[in-house]
């Protein structure tokens, strides 16, 4: 079962990967295509389910599962967790003023996620992860070659960070 939600999260990461590049390339030489104003009208419903989403495989893999969260981990966390509140009581509102407080916290977990990353690479080296849980170079799983955990909670970052761009515009 593990193996299975492990591919499917893998093959989500890619698709989310593939489509966010797709968006980038039509907003770079058409900003006023279709596509651009659905994901302004939609950015907070998707920014809801995509923090949502990875919320829930941060808690499958480290509670369920049984991987431990290293301190990299935790910081990540840090900046995913309160936005799965903040996208919820903005949603129910309908407050699209939260787009400004949601830009710092996927740009700055997304660095920490970049930074990881590149540890798990050997491309750098650090000394940030103790002993109080995993090792932040550990890979619990890598799918396709290069989608490890880090990957998939940069690519989170990654869109939560690009919908919040987007959202702050008026449309």
């Amino acid at each position: 079962m593990v193996s299975y939600i492990n591919q499917l999260f893998g093959a989500l990461t890619i698709v989310a990967q593939v489509g966010w590049l797709a968006v980038l390339l039509i907003w770079i030489f058409r900003r006023d295509h279709k596509i651009i104003s659905f994901f302004q009208k939609n950015a907070l419903l998707f920014s809801f389910l995509i923090v949502l989403g990875a919320t829930l495989a941060s808690l499958y893999y480290s509670e369920v599962v049984g991987y431990p969260p290293c301190n990299l981990c935790w910081y990540q966390r840090v900046f995913l967790y309160p936005q799965l509140i903040l996208t919820g009581l903005a949603l129910y509102h309908k407050d699209q003023n939260i787009f400004k407080y949601l830009l710092p916290l996927s740009v700055i977990g997304g660095i920490v996620a970049v930074y990881q990353y590149l540890l798990q690479l050997g491309l750098v080296s650090g000394a940030i992860c103790g002993v109080s849980g995993g090792s932040c170079t550990q890979v619990y799983i890598s799918n396709f070659g290069y989608v490890t955990m880090v990957m998939m909670s940069f690519t989170a970052f990654l869109l939560l960070a690009s919908l919040a761009f987007v959202g702050r515009k008026k449309v």
